[in-house]
């Protein structure tokens, strides 16, 4: 599943004001020929992001990012659940953007300083807008100037796939210094607990295990055995190579999914 926000056309140039507060500029803007908003000036964002008070007053029909897939688990291990929502236009005085697909979330970082500082605002504009025009800000004067170009900035958000992930159920660390001089190891991967049912139970593998090798490539660290993980899928057989009792052996695991 991919999502996508499509930028059709910018129309006309403009000088808007803005104000600096806390060193953030602030602007405002027209969603669907209704407001004016508040929105942030945010180059450095990549989505255009509307609070979900504002798509509610606008009435915004929206649908859930990711679900519980890699985006989904993702986004909700960092504590947001941002929505889409499908945006007829919106507008900087005449500069003005058609038909394209905003986030709808809260963003933290920036409410809750603001709040504390007495700031409140409806979204944040972001690169999808902005990079449709060539941009000037005067701090000075206070204004943006908005020239609109041909760029086209594609999609937003990457492929993602949200299917069945590999699943091993169990926990696990990198082995230690001092723990791999003892067993005579350059690294590995130290097996943890192993959940009820876990693929790597029923394979053998056991609490304390050191896996050296999966899928035939060498795991000296946690970051290469992630990466060995990411080339699997559920339902692969998986030849691992695994220490105990300073012994090696050899079992196949077979991937699971969640």
């Amino acid at each position: 599943m991919s999502f996508v926000l499509c930028l059709l056309f910018a129309v006309q140039q403009d000088t808007v004001s803005f104000e600096l507060k806390q060193n953030i500029v602030f602007v405002e803007v027209h969603v669907n020929g209704e407001g004016p908003f508040t929105f942030i000036f945010d180059t450095g964002a990549s989505v255009t992001v509307l609070k979900p008070a504002t798509a509610k007053k606008l009435k915004l029909k929206t649908r859930s990012v990711g679900g519980d897939g890699v985006l989904g688990g993702l986004l909700k291990m960092a504590g947001l659940t941002p929505e889409i929502a499908t945006v007829d236009s919106i507008a900087m005085g005449k500069a003005e953007v058609k038909e394209f697909e905003a986030v709808v979330m809260n963003v933290p970082q920036a409410d809750i300083p603001l709040a504390m500082a007495g700031i409140s605002y409806d979204g944040l504009i972001g690169f999808h807008f902005i990079s449709r025009f060539v941009t000037t800000l005067d701090y000075k004067a206070k204004t943006i100037r908005l020239e609109p170009n041909d760029f086209d900035p594609g999609p937003t958000f990457p492929q993602f796939d949200v299917g069945d992930r590999p699943y091993l159920g169990f926990s696990y660390r990198q082995v230690g210094d001092d723990e791999a001089n003892e067993v005579g190891v350059e690294g590995g991967i130290v097996v943890g607990t192993l959940a009820d049912g876990a693929p790597a139970k029923a394979a053998g593998i056991q609490k304390g295990d050191i896996i050296l090798k999966f899928g035939g490539r060498v795991v000296r660290t946690s970051k290469e055995f992630r990466e060995a993980v990411a080339r699997t899928k559920p339902g692969d057989r998986v030849e691992t190579v695994l220490l105990r009792d300073k012994k090696e052996h050899t079992v196949t695991l077979r991937v699971g999914s969640r």
